[in-house]
């Protein structure tokens, strides 16, 4: 008992000590020494001992004290105790530091959400109406966010006169922080004068402002005529910033629009931005768009303004155009796909940019569903036979993941025909993740065509890389028995494993090991198996010996 008393003075010294770093772990053991000296001494000796510490120029210190002064509720004896947190904890509202400010602001939020309405008016009203009206811009910045919680429980009239006030502050930031704060304050009281300063501040001189105005606005904006203003007002801003922040909103502003023609004209404009960054979120967006407008306008009007930026110099834009280009493939219909859209595609995927190539891999699923199979035959699959031998391993891997899509789209005797020969040339890619791609495609793609298709196309292909003079080569034929090897012929699976267990290369000799035990299912009773192994449990090689003895095992034998 004596230890832990010691141990709790010990912190309170600390609370001045010279060195941050100990004062720092006082603070962060505030609620152990208030429940160690109970409420009534927290109230009265703690909390202005706390007070002291507040002249304090360390950032670090001064965040960890608005952090658990709010934590400190619970040790006070019960919510009238409360207002004994608001004196100092309305010093740190003031602080010129954002993230001591933020943190003081949340801690006396929560404590307004939960003092009696008696206190709150005596106390806390007081508090907020001090800080709003202070001639320090940090202290009216706190005040912005401190009146939603008291407001919407008394409802205060002065507190939204003072709220109204701030709006209009001659100080940009803080009416950057009464505007991220006008959407809850009007979705509380209901004020349409309060609506009305939206628009003021959406005009406001600095970009800051008006980017904080859109969020607000969009959360009280519910019209089609009222969020079109906004998209044309915000759309064409002096602020590529602010175009920029608009954009990112755009799915948002557009959501109960049901007819967006009225924005074509911006969104084009917004396509040839000066700046990249918003040339490219534009073209992230476009779907947006595609699915309120008709496809006469996408036709007459977007593509246009996309066949512009295909010589973009900017990759970004060019990566972002690609997918666009594949995502809004089906307003074009088949024949302008074909006519307007491939074009860019095709010289899109020649782009130094690697990511820019591997963009149409990992979107031309919804280009070939928009232009059909027939099409796909004569337009796409040239282009995935070419992306095939891209010197980027990342694109040819985006290409064999689609493999199986593909597949289904085309049906068993169109993909055999025009890519059946080249998927199993592809099985023996330089890169090891390419190869393990293409056998996890052609598992799927043999549960759309039947075992039968793989057995006519694989095998073969196997039979030929299990002799090949190259290592990695015939470890192909291992990996593929190994995950394909359940649907494949027994007999031929074993006659492979039978080869390969006397091949020279000591790893291969041990994954046939691995490969049996993973097919077990399969091989547990087959004696030949069985003997490969035998003849190689005493190999020269230790790896070999101790998984081939590992399988033996497995099997029980």
């Amino acid at each position: 008992m004596e230890e832990e008393v010691e141990s709790i003075l010990l912190l309170i010294d600390e609370l001045k000590s010279e060195d941050h770093n100990i004062r720092l772990h006082s603070i962060n053991s505030l609620e152990q020494i208030a429940e160690a000296i109970g409420e009534e001494r927290t109230r009265e000796e703690l909390i202005p001992y706390i007070n002291e510490l507040l002249e304090d120029d360390n950032e670090e210190v001064l965040l960890a004290l608005a952090a658990k002064l709010g934590e400190l509720s619970n040790y006070l004896g019960g919510p009238h105790h409360m207002n004994a947190l608001l004196t100092p904890l309305n010093t740190l509202a003031s602080n010129e530091e954002q993230v001591v400010r933020d943190k003081a602001v949340e801690s006396i939020n929560s404590i307004a959400a939960k003092v009696p309405l008696e206190v709150m008016q005596e106390e806390l009203l007081g508090v907020v109406k001090a800080l709003a009206t202070s001639d320090w811009y940090s202290a009216r910045i706190a005040g912005c966010a401190l009146v939603r919680v008291p407001f919407e429980r008394i409802g205060d009239k002065e507190l939204l006169r003072l709220f109204k006030e701030l709006v209009k502050d001659d100080t940009p930031m803080v009416r950057r922080a009464a505007a991220a704060q006008m959407g809850a304050m009007i979705q509380i009281s209901g004020s349409k004068e309060l609506k009305s300063l939206i628009e003021g501040l959406s005009s406001d001189e600095h970009d800051s402002v008006r980017q904080m105005t859109l969020e607000s606005a969009l959360s009280v904006y519910k019209t089609e005529e009222e969020l079109l203003w906004l998209a044309k007002k915000y759309s064409v801003d002096k602020s590529w910033r602010v175009r920029y922040t608009f954009l990112e909103h755009f799915r948002e502003v557009l959501g109960p629009v049901e007819n967006a023609q009225e924005l074509v004209s911006y969104v084009v404009n917004l396509l040839s931005d000066s700046e990249p960054e918003v040339r490219s979120i534009m073209l992230d967006k476009l779907e947006v768009l595609a699915s309120k407008v008709s496809n006469q306008v996408i036709v007459t009007q977007i593509l246009p303004a996309l066949e512009k930026l295909a010589k973009d110099p900017s990759h970004y834009v060019k990566l972002s155009l690609m997918t666009a280009l594949c995502q809004i493939s089906y307003t074009f219909g088949s024949d302008m796909a074909i006519v307007r859209a491939l074009p860019m595609i095709n010289q899109l995927i020649r782009d130094e940019s690697f990511e820019v190539r591997m963009s149409f891999a990992e979107n031309m699923r919804v280009f070939n569903e928009a232009i059909g199979p027939e099409k796909v035959i004569t337009f796409s699959v040239p282009l995935i036979t070419q992306m095939m031998n891209d010197s980027q391993w990342r694109v040819r891997l985006k290409v064999v993941e689609y493999l199986p899509q593909l597949a289904e789209l085309l049906g068993s005797d169109k993909f055999t025909e025009h890519l059946g020969t080249s998927v199993m040339k592809w099985i023996e890619d330089p890169v090891f993740a390419i190869r393990e791609s293409v056998l996890d495609s052609l598992k799927q793609v043999s549960g759309l065509f039947g075992e039968n298709w793989l057995k006519q196309r694989l095998l073969p292909q196997i039979q030929i890389l299990v002799t090949n003079p190259v290592f990695s080569k015939r470890m192909t034929a291992l990996r593929a028995l190994f995950k394909l090897g359940e649907i494949l012929p027994r007999e031929e699976v074993v006659s492979a494993l039978q080869t390969l267990s006397q091949d020279s290369v000591p790893n291969i000799r041990f994954n046939v090991a691995k490969c049996v035990k993973h097919l077990k299912e399969l091989l547990y009773n087959d004696k030949r198996v069985i003997e490969s192994l035998q003849s190689i449990k005493e190999d020269p090689d230790s790896d070999v010996r101790f998984f081939v003895q590992e399988t033996l095992n497995t099997l029980g034998k």
